[in-house]
C-alpha cells in the first residue's frame, strides 16, 4: 500500500474516531463545536507530515517539490474527506437521526434572532430543510471536504516542501 493511502486511511479512521467522541460526549451539541472541530485538523496534520518524511527518505532523496507535496497531502486529505462523508451519512441516517432537528433547531433560533418575520422563517426554514437530509449532508461533506483537502494540502505543500537546490529549473 502506498504511503499516502495507508495515511490517507488513517486520517479517515481518526477524524471517524474523533467523530464518535464529539457524538458521545454530546460535544457536537456544544455552542463551542465550531471551535472544538479546529482540534481536528491536527489529524491530517500529523499524517501529511508523515507521509512527507517518507517520501524525503525513500524517493525524495531528501527533497520534495511543491507539486509533489501537493499531490501527497491531498491524497492523505481528499481520502479522509471522502471517507468522513460518507460516516456523516450513516451517522445521520443510524447514529444519530435527531441531529438534523437539533441543527434545524439551531438555525431557528438564528433567524428569529434577527428579526424576521414568521412567513420569511418558515420560508427560509423549508428552503433548509431540503438540504439537512443525509444524502444532501453527504454530498455537501464531500464537496467541501475536497475543497478543504486542497486547502489544507496547499499551505502544508507549501510549509514541507524543500526543493533539491541542484535540480534544474
Amino acid at each position: 500500500m502506498k504511503p499516502s493511502t495507508k495515511f490517507g486511511l488513517i486520517n479517515a479512521g481518526a477524524g471517524v474516531l474523533w467523530a464518535m467522541i464529539m457524538y458521545v460526549t454530546g460535544l457536537n451539541r456544544n455552542a463551542a463545536f465550531m471551535w472544538i472541530q479546529f482540534i481536528a485538523l491536527i489529524i491530517p496534520i500529523i499524517c501529511i507530515i508523515q507521509v512527507t518524511k517518507i517520501y524525503l527518505q525513500t524517493e525524495g532523496n531528501g527533497f520534495i517539490s511543491f507539486g509533489k507535496a501537493f499531490n501527497l497531502a491531498f491524497k492523505v486529505t481528499s481520502i479522509g474527506a471522502i471517507i468522513g462523508a460518507f460516516y456523516h451519512f450513516l451517522y445521520l441516517k443510524f447514529i444519530d437521526p435527531s441531529y438534523v432537528d437539533y441543527q434545524m433547531n439551531l438555525q431557528l433560533e438564528k433567524l428569529q434572532e434577527r428579526g424576521m418575520s414568521e412567513d420569511m422563517i418558515e420560508k427560509q426554514i423549508t428552503m433548509i430543510g431540503k438540504w439537512m437530509t443525509p444524502m444532501a449532508q453527504c454530498g455537501f461533506a464531500i464537496v467541501v471536504g475536497i475543497i478543504m483537502a486542497a486547502v489544507i494540502s496547499l499551505i502544508m505543500a507549501a510549509i514541507v516542501k524543500k526543493p533539491n537546490p541542484d535540480a534544474i529549473s
